[in-house]
Protein backbone atom coordinates (compact mmCIF):
# COMPACT_ATOMS: atom_id res chain seq x y z
CA UNK A 1 0.00 0.00 0.00
CA UNK A 2 1.48 3.38 -0.75
CA UNK A 3 2.93 5.46 2.45
CA UNK A 4 -0.11 8.05 1.57
CA UNK A 5 -3.00 5.39 2.89
CA UNK A 6 -0.88 4.36 6.00
CA UNK A 7 -2.05 8.09 7.43
CA UNK A 8 -5.72 7.95 6.09
CA UNK A 9 -8.94 7.03 8.89
CA UNK A 10 -10.35 3.45 8.61
CA UNK A 11 -13.35 4.60 6.95
CA UNK A 12 -11.89 6.89 4.78
CA UNK A 13 -9.59 3.73 3.81
CA UNK A 14 -12.07 2.00 3.27
CA UNK A 15 -13.74 4.54 0.77
CA UNK A 16 -11.00 4.79 -1.15
CA UNK A 17 -10.32 1.01 -1.26
CA UNK A 18 -14.35 0.83 -2.44
CA UNK A 19 -13.32 3.87 -5.49
CA UNK A 20 -10.47 1.62 -6.95
CA UNK A 21 -12.64 -1.61 -6.52
CA UNK A 22 -15.39 0.00 -8.68
CA UNK A 23 -12.74 1.65 -11.05
CA UNK A 24 -11.44 -2.09 -12.44
CA UNK A 25 -14.18 -3.82 -11.49
CA UNK A 26 -15.90 -5.84 -14.54
CA UNK A 27 -19.34 -4.38 -15.73
CA UNK A 28 -22.15 -7.14 -15.18
CA UNK A 29 -22.74 -9.20 -18.11
CA UNK A 30 -25.37 -7.99 -20.36
CA UNK A 31 -29.17 -9.25 -19.89
CA UNK A 32 -30.15 -11.67 -22.24
CA UNK A 33 -33.61 -12.27 -22.80
CA UNK A 34 -34.59 -15.58 -22.20
CA UNK A 35 -36.52 -17.98 -24.57
CA UNK A 36 -38.56 -21.38 -23.77
CA UNK A 37 -36.70 -23.94 -25.72
CA UNK A 38 -37.88 -27.16 -27.21
CA UNK A 39 -35.78 -30.11 -26.66
CA UNK A 40 -35.66 -33.68 -28.68
CA UNK A 41 -33.19 -36.48 -30.35
CA UNK A 42 -32.54 -35.36 -33.73
CA UNK A 43 -31.97 -37.58 -36.15
CA UNK A 44 -31.79 -38.64 -40.08
CA UNK A 45 -33.66 -40.88 -42.46
CA UNK A 46 -31.67 -40.57 -46.30
CA UNK A 47 -31.42 -36.76 -46.58
CA UNK A 48 -34.69 -36.11 -44.63
CA UNK A 49 -33.40 -34.42 -40.66
CA UNK A 50 -35.88 -35.10 -38.15
CA UNK A 51 -36.24 -34.69 -34.49
CA UNK A 52 -38.43 -36.57 -31.83
CA UNK A 53 -39.58 -35.99 -28.57
CA UNK A 54 -37.62 -36.43 -26.02
CA UNK A 55 -40.05 -38.38 -23.89
CA UNK A 56 -40.25 -41.29 -26.84
CA UNK A 57 -36.43 -42.29 -27.26
CA UNK A 58 -35.01 -44.37 -24.18
CA UNK A 59 -31.80 -45.48 -25.55
CA UNK A 60 -29.91 -44.86 -28.71
CA UNK A 61 -27.79 -47.75 -29.81
CA UNK A 62 -25.13 -49.17 -32.12
CA UNK A 63 -27.58 -51.80 -34.42
CA UNK A 64 -27.22 -54.69 -32.17
CA UNK A 65 -26.72 -58.22 -33.34
CA UNK A 66 -30.17 -60.05 -34.46
CA UNK A 67 -31.99 -62.91 -35.25
CA UNK A 68 -33.90 -63.00 -38.14
CA UNK A 69 -38.12 -63.79 -37.92
CA UNK A 70 -39.16 -66.03 -40.53
CA UNK A 71 -42.03 -65.05 -41.90
CA UNK A 72 -42.04 -61.27 -41.06
CA UNK A 73 -42.10 -58.23 -43.02
CA UNK A 74 -39.20 -56.94 -44.79
CA UNK A 75 -39.00 -53.99 -42.29
CA UNK A 76 -38.73 -55.62 -39.56
CA UNK A 77 -34.59 -57.07 -39.75
CA UNK A 78 -35.06 -59.05 -36.93
CA UNK A 79 -34.87 -59.70 -32.72
CA UNK A 80 -31.90 -58.41 -30.59
CA UNK A 81 -31.35 -59.51 -26.79
CA UNK A 82 -29.88 -55.86 -25.21
CA UNK A 83 -29.42 -57.03 -21.67
CA UNK A 84 -31.84 -59.34 -21.23
CA UNK A 85 -35.10 -57.39 -23.15
CA UNK A 86 -35.54 -58.85 -26.29
CA UNK A 87 -36.34 -56.02 -28.99
CA UNK A 88 -37.30 -56.55 -32.15
CA UNK A 89 -35.12 -54.24 -34.48
CA UNK A 90 -37.66 -51.96 -37.47
CA UNK A 91 -35.85 -50.81 -40.41
CA UNK A 92 -37.92 -47.30 -40.35
CA UNK A 93 -37.11 -46.35 -44.18
CA UNK A 94 -38.56 -49.74 -45.58
CA UNK A 95 -41.57 -49.38 -42.88
CA UNK A 96 -42.31 -46.06 -44.68
CA UNK A 97 -41.92 -47.00 -48.26
CA UNK A 98 -38.09 -44.50 -48.89
CA UNK A 99 -35.72 -47.83 -49.33
CA UNK A 100 -33.98 -49.40 -46.96
CA UNK A 101 -31.34 -48.17 -44.25
CA UNK A 102 -27.90 -48.73 -45.09
CA UNK A 103 -26.61 -50.78 -42.48
CA UNK A 104 -23.29 -48.24 -41.95
CA UNK A 105 -20.84 -47.02 -39.13
CA UNK A 106 -23.38 -44.13 -38.40
CA UNK A 107 -26.14 -46.12 -38.67
CA UNK A 108 -28.48 -46.25 -34.79
CA UNK A 109 -31.22 -47.39 -33.65
CA UNK A 110 -33.57 -45.60 -31.55
CA UNK A 111 -35.35 -47.96 -28.56
CA UNK A 112 -38.78 -46.68 -27.98
CA UNK A 113 -40.80 -47.69 -25.03
CA UNK A 114 -44.75 -47.18 -25.00
CA UNK A 115 -47.62 -49.00 -22.87
CA UNK A 116 -44.65 -51.57 -21.86
CA UNK A 117 -43.80 -52.47 -25.26
CA UNK A 118 -40.42 -51.47 -26.68
CA UNK A 119 -39.38 -51.84 -30.38
CA UNK A 120 -36.12 -50.61 -32.09
CA UNK A 121 -35.97 -48.22 -35.05
CA UNK A 122 -32.87 -48.23 -37.56
CA UNK A 123 -32.26 -45.01 -38.70
CA UNK A 124 -29.53 -44.05 -40.95
CA UNK A 125 -27.49 -41.28 -38.43
CA UNK A 126 -28.43 -39.86 -34.86
CA UNK A 127 -26.93 -36.13 -33.89
CA UNK A 128 -27.97 -36.49 -30.53
CA UNK A 129 -29.95 -33.50 -28.49
CA UNK A 130 -31.63 -30.53 -30.57
CA UNK A 131 -32.69 -27.97 -28.92
CA UNK A 132 -35.34 -25.23 -30.69
CA UNK A 133 -36.86 -21.83 -29.73
CA UNK A 134 -40.29 -22.74 -29.18
CA UNK A 135 -42.03 -20.24 -30.61
CA UNK A 136 -40.22 -21.07 -34.41
CA UNK A 137 -42.17 -24.00 -34.70
CA UNK A 138 -43.64 -24.17 -38.07
CA UNK A 139 -47.18 -26.08 -38.83
CA UNK A 140 -45.66 -28.05 -41.32
CA UNK A 141 -42.29 -29.45 -42.96
CA UNK A 142 -41.39 -27.68 -46.11
CA UNK A 143 -40.63 -29.93 -49.45
CA UNK A 144 -41.43 -32.98 -47.39
CA UNK A 145 -41.57 -35.74 -49.39
CA UNK A 146 -45.25 -38.32 -49.69
CA UNK A 147 -43.85 -41.14 -47.27
CA UNK A 148 -42.83 -38.70 -44.73
CA UNK A 149 -45.78 -36.48 -44.57
CA UNK A 150 -48.46 -38.48 -42.15
CA UNK A 151 -45.79 -38.62 -39.40
CA UNK A 152 -44.99 -34.89 -39.65
CA UNK A 153 -46.22 -32.74 -36.57
CA UNK A 154 -44.52 -29.89 -37.38
CA UNK A 155 -40.93 -28.25 -38.19
CA UNK A 156 -38.11 -26.09 -36.95
CA UNK A 157 -35.43 -24.34 -39.18
CA UNK A 158 -32.06 -24.41 -37.54
CA UNK A 159 -29.20 -22.41 -39.60
CA UNK A 160 -31.11 -22.76 -42.73
CA UNK A 161 -32.01 -26.61 -41.90
CA UNK A 162 -35.23 -27.73 -41.72
CA UNK A 163 -36.17 -30.00 -38.94
CA UNK A 164 -39.06 -31.66 -39.40
CA UNK A 165 -40.78 -33.02 -35.79
CA UNK A 166 -41.61 -36.73 -36.47
CA UNK A 167 -44.67 -38.29 -34.42
CA UNK A 168 -42.99 -41.50 -33.29
CA UNK A 169 -46.49 -42.44 -31.81
CA UNK A 170 -48.23 -42.64 -34.75
CA UNK A 171 -45.66 -44.96 -36.09
CA UNK A 172 -46.12 -47.31 -33.11
CA UNK A 173 -49.72 -47.17 -33.51
CA UNK A 174 -50.38 -47.88 -36.82
CA UNK A 175 -52.16 -50.84 -38.08
CA UNK A 176 -49.35 -51.68 -40.34
CA UNK A 177 -46.91 -51.58 -37.33
CA UNK A 178 -48.60 -54.05 -35.70
CA UNK A 179 -48.98 -56.24 -38.51
CA UNK A 180 -45.77 -58.18 -38.17
CA UNK A 181 -46.36 -61.36 -40.61
CA UNK A 182 -45.92 -60.60 -44.09
CA UNK A 183 -48.11 -63.99 -44.64
CA UNK A 184 -50.33 -66.25 -42.36
CA UNK A 185 -49.14 -70.14 -42.17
Amino acid sequence: MPSSLHKLDPITLLRELESRSRHHAMGLPMQVEIQNTWSGVGFRIGDIRLVVEMDSVSEILSIPGFTRIPGAHPWVKGLANVRGTLIPIIDLRILLNAGMVKQEKRTRMLVIKEDGAVAGFMVDEVYGMRHFIATDRQDDLPNAEDFIQPYILGSYIQNDMPWGLFDMNKISSSTAFHQVAARTV
